[in-house]
């Protein structure tokens, strides 16, 4: 089953298809939308699948596993963002424990606990790529594609609406050496309650008291994490991190989220995310919320 605190997954391809063309005058990337169309313009044949693989619904950390290599491509995850080690994560059709899929699959999908940030690498520099797409609700992914150089040729936001299978197709006048997709999953946690830049220390034992609106939805796990940034938001280091249920109802809940190494702040900021395991899109109005320190001394 998987950990109830991971982000939700944003699913990737299913099928990946490889084709070589005859290369135009001129070097262009073209990106398609739908699968008939693309594979009228080129000459493809499926390269790899994920029908049979093992192990599925279960976190592969890379390293120390080794990334996934299939019909000539591979696959390789990225930073995947806080909390979260590299990744891949191969979902079956049936896999509903622990984390929710707002598509239904017919297949086996390649994704990440956690933002999706994947690879894929190609051994034969082909100019016709393409896979279907799973979306969920939050921001769309990008699609960055690459020469067998390492050169950037293009980089695409997906179209297609949110929470729907899709298709991206990709034909370019010169062989590509590796393509990336790349999607944050995070929730932003509104104005108001983040970002204070502070002068003091946060003592042995502290804890941070948020002050938050219940939603008017459903029970849902979130994870609150606190960091210390330069004012700048770059250097991030944890501070502190829980995950708990954002309950239904009225009113306001406390989240209590304790900070276990003694931090000192030198003119930097207090930063919170907020994210979710789901594929639900889930709308916080942080506006009215606080957060409150204990054990803290210093300024403000």
């Amino acid at each position: 089953m998987k950990d109830q605190t991971i982000s939700q997954l944003i699913l990737l391809p299913t099928i990946l298809t490889l084709g070589v063309l005859a290369q135009p005058a001129n070097a262009q990337i073209v990106f398609y939308d739908n699968a008939a169309t693309f594979e009228a313009a080129s000459t493809s044949s499926v390269a790899a699948t994920f029908y049979g693989f093992t192990p599925v619904n279960v976190d592969i950390p890379i390293p120390p596993n080794p990334p996934i290599s299939l019909g000539g491509v591979t696959f390789t995850p990225g930073n995947v963002g806080p909390g979260e080690n590299p990744n891949l994560f191969v979902a079956t059709p049936t896999a509903t424990a622990g984390v929710m899929f707002s598509v239904p699959r017919a297949n086996n999908v390649l994704t990440c606990s956690g933002n999706e940030n994947i690879d894929m690498a190609f051994s034969t520099g082909p100019t016709a790529v393409g896979f279907d797409t799973y979306l969920n609700p939050f921001t769309p992914p990008t699609v960055s594609v690459y020469d067998v150089h390492g050169n950037l040729l293009a980089t695409h936001v997906l179209t297609q609406p949110p929470s729907t299978k899709g298709f991206l197709g990709i034909i370019s006048a010169v062989p590509i050496g590796k393509v990336n997709w790349s999607a944050d999953d995070r929730i932003d946690t509104g104005h108001g309650v983040s970002d204070p830049i502070l002068d003091g220390i946060v003592l042995p034992g502290a804890t941070f008291k948020l002050t938050a609106p219940r939603t008017a939805g459903l029970n849902l796990a979130i994870t609150y994490r606190l960091e210390i940034t330069n004012a700048d938001g770059s250097g991030a280091q944890r501070l502190g991190e829980v995950t708990q249920v954002l309950s239904v109802g009225l009113g306001s809940q406390t989240i209590t989220i304790p900070v276990n190494t003694p931090a000192v702040f030198n003119n930097q900021r207090l930063k919170l995310t907020i994210s979710s395991i789901a594929g639900i899109n889930v709308n916080l109005q942080m506006d009215s919320s606080s957060i409150e320190a204990t054990s803290f001394v210093g300024t403000p």
